[in-house]
């Protein structure tokens, strides 16, 4: 490893990517390797939570708004 260069930003954009696979044949050590195993898998698994999480609340606010906008309008015609 210390004979190679390694390209940084093409090395992060893969471990956020969840591409760990790639990234442990810069790093051949053993514990090197396990330790970023799984602190990859527990990134992605942790960006993923966080985005599914705020595009739920996103949709039931956006489904309060229309079904508030939709009940208005309503009883505004009547």
């Amino acid at each position: 490893m210390l004979d190679q260069t390694v390209d940084w930003h093409d090395l992060s954009l893969r471990i956020v990517g969840g591409d760990a696979s790639w990234c442990f044949v810069c790093f051949n050590q053993i514990p090197i390797r396990i330790a970023l195993q799984g602190t990859v898998h527990a990134s992605v698994a942790a960006g993923f939570g966080a985005a599914l999480s705020v595009a739920a609340i996103v949709a039931v606010l956006a489904s309060l708004a229309s079904w508030r906008l939709i009940r208005a309008a309503g009883t505004r015609s009547s």
